[in-house]
């Protein structure tokens, strides 16, 4: 079959760590992101369903199954790499609101930062 290309399936893709260093780089070639203080969520959209992920690869559809359903529009074979975030009353991060998000319900937020993959 040649010129056929193998399709590639959405997956679970290890998420790359934070590097803890004594002291920030300098220069112009630094960025830096502020800090959300929330729970990796990785979302995977293949064969018509979205699949959410921590960071060592567990389940958190049950938990997120609004935020499965909120990316459900996304084409199969998409994965996207973020955060769940609980905001306080003030829109600022609250882990503690997150770690008891069933009663933060409406504040929780997904921030998506990276495109993993996007056929």
């Amino acid at each position: 079959m040649a010129g056929k290309v193998a399709k590639s399936l959405a997956r679970f893709i290890e998420p790359m760590e934070c590097l803890p260093v004594p002291k920030l780089p300098t220069g112009q070639g630094w960025l830096y992101e502020i800090k959300l203080d929330g729970w990796r969520l990785e979302s995977v959209k293949t064969g018509g369903k979205v699949m959410l992920y921590s960071r060592r690869g567990k389940s958190f559809n049950s938990q997120f199954s609004d935020i499965a359903n909120a990316l459900n529009y996304l084409p199969d074979e998409t994965v996207i790499d973020g955060e769940v975030v609980a905001l306080d009353e003030n829109g600022r991060p609250n882990f503690n609101l997150l770690q008891n998000f069933r009663s933060a319900g409406a504040n929780i937020k997904y921030f998506a930062f990276d495109i993993l993959m996007h056929k």
